[in-house]
């Protein structure tokens, strides 16, 4: 793949894995390509390029948008200058930062041996446990239905890390044609430190090799981008998500 292969089929897997998770289309005629989504998530994000109907209508149809709506701008995508000015022009604010990374697979050795307890989720039981990990992990609440409907989804493998019968880590892997991307990776703050995002990395990174992708992506933050880099990752663009304050 070329270097703007790579960064399309980062984007295309992610926002294809919002898609599966649920989303209502945009309801003026100019914006029918805006995805919002149903819930957690909480993103909305255009699935075909920006066009100067597409900035007027998203300018007035910005106000009656979910409050927690999260927009998020990546780096090279057609017109993030003008969306970003209109972004903030309306209230909505730069919160977080994300770093898009890639693997390729053609001459990757994957760890010879794994250590820890980790698991395919697939009962409900499991599910409710897996979301409720992945919300302490990162601060914010993951919805268990949204969790289940994308865990019945053929290309989804959610994984947990069990310590001592305790579940402790959490990731999930989606496949899109020959990529597969690496999403939700998060440990719950009491349990940091003892190495257990990377353990979970060695057992997910080990079944994606096995798997038919040529390519894994993800979207790394700031404190994980460590991690990923000493495993191969090479770093593509950056995705600045933006919403409304709070207080406004």
């Amino acid at each position: 793949m070329t270097v703007n292969e790579l960064n399309k089929a980062n984007i295309d897997n992610l926002t294809a894995l919002w898609s599966v998770m649920g989303f209502s289309p945009g309801n003026d005629g100019d914006l029918s390509h805006l995805r919002i989504s149903l819930s957690w998530p909480h993103r909305c994000w255009f699935d075909s390029p920006v066009t100067d109907e597409t900035l007027v209508a998203l300018q007035r149809t910005l106000p009656s948008l979910p409050g927690r709506c999260v927009f998020p701008l990546w780096e090279g995508r057609d017109r993030s200058d003008e969306l970003q000015h209109l972004l903030t022009d309306q209230g909505l604010a730069a919160y977080s930062s994300q770093v898009a990374m890639y693997l390729d697979f053609e001459g990757y050795s994957a760890p010879a041996s794994t250590q820890g307890d980790v698991t395919n989720v697939t009962s409900p039981d499991e599910i409710s446990v897996w979301a409720e990990v992945a919300s302490q992990a990162f601060g914010y609440e993951i919805d268990a239905t949204v969790v289940g409907r994308i865990a019945a989804v053929p290309d989804v493998e959610l994984l947990l890390a069990r310590e001592g019968g305790q579940a402790v880590a959490t990731a999930l892997t989606f496949q899109t044609g020959d990529t597969i991307g690496i999403h939700q990776v998060g440990v719950p703050k009491e349990h940091r430190g003892k190495g257990l995002a990377r353990m979970i990395m060695d057992h997910t990174m080990a079944r994606c090799a096995a798997s038919s992708s040529r390519y894994a992506t993800l979207q790394a933050s700031a404190a994980g981008a460590g991690i990923y880099r000493g495993l191969g990752f090479q770093e593509q663009f950056t995705i600045t998500n933006y919403r409304r304050s709070p207080t406004s």
